[in-house]
């Protein structure tokens, strides 16, 4: 009998450690604050324009607030490794004392580690619990400061279908890319950026179902896409030929 229990337990603790990954993975997730030194940081949220969320798939993940933060990944039920990562470099308006500047010097420098000597943090942990219809994201970086994220729950079906119905070709391109949509997408913002993180493109649509970006003066390289909306955060590389 008490192998019988043994077992079921370790199957549930199973299930519940690929959950917690398919959970990570699904949706994007909006950052509430960031815990540094024991001191709370909220996302300022006084500029609607501005959002900070947080997109995970299979290879890596990507963040951004004024800045994009695009990591290449790996992951287990409750760690987080970076394998690689840039972080491009703008910069935030300046209004209500520099607040914006400030709080992504807090994420991404502190937190992530972009301050940090040896550059991004490489290993990380994370937890995800369930409160009401929310899901609370923790991610802990090695120093024991913490981001914290929440998102409406999602269904893996759900996520499917929102990375299903964006593609972009060609890749590799020539003088264009072409962005498809399943469905009509409103009010969304498309910027390329080079692996020095410079941006190289920009612009806001409002209301399209299929985009096509002319290039034919970029540089033959490797680029950053990204695509961000409000339901939506979505970052591929991209080849210039």
């Amino acid at each position: 009998m008490k192998n019988i229990i043994y077992s079921l337990m370790a199957i549930f603790m199973s299930l519940s450690m690929r959950a917690q990954l398919t959970d990570l993975t699904t949706g994007v997730w909006n950052l509430e604050k960031v815990v540094i030194n024991n001191t709370d940081y909220p996302f300022p949220n006084t500029n609607s324009l501005i959002t900070a969320t947080a997109s995970f798939h299979n290879n890596g993940f990507s963040t951004s607030i004024c800045n994009i933060f695009n990591a290449d990944a790996g992951y287990s039920s409750s760690s987080i490794s970076i394998i690689g990562a840039t972080l491009t470099l703008g910069s935030c308006p300046t209004t209500n004392n520099d607040e914006y500047n400030q709080f992504e010097n807090h994420y991404f420098g502190t937190f992530w580690g972009g301050t940090a000597a040896t550059g991004f943090y490489q290993n990380h942990t994370y937890s995800i619990t369930s409160i009401g219809q929310q899901l609370q994201l923790t991610i802990t970086n090695p120093n024991g400061d913490q981001a914290i994220y929440w998102r409406a729950a999602l269904s893996t079906t759900e996520n499917e279908v929102i990375k299903e119905n964006v593609s972009i070709s060609p890749n590799p391109f020539k003088d264009f890319i072409q962005i498809h949509f399943g469905d009509t997408i409103s009010d969304f913002e498309i910027s390329m950026y080079d692996m020095q993180g410079k941006q190289v493109f920009n612009q806001v649509f409002r209301k399209e179902k299929s985009v096509k970006i002319h290039l034919p003066d970029l540089e033959k390289g490797v680029y950053l896409f990204h695509m961000k909306s409000k339901d939506q955060q979505i970052s591929r590389k991209v080849i210039k030929k």
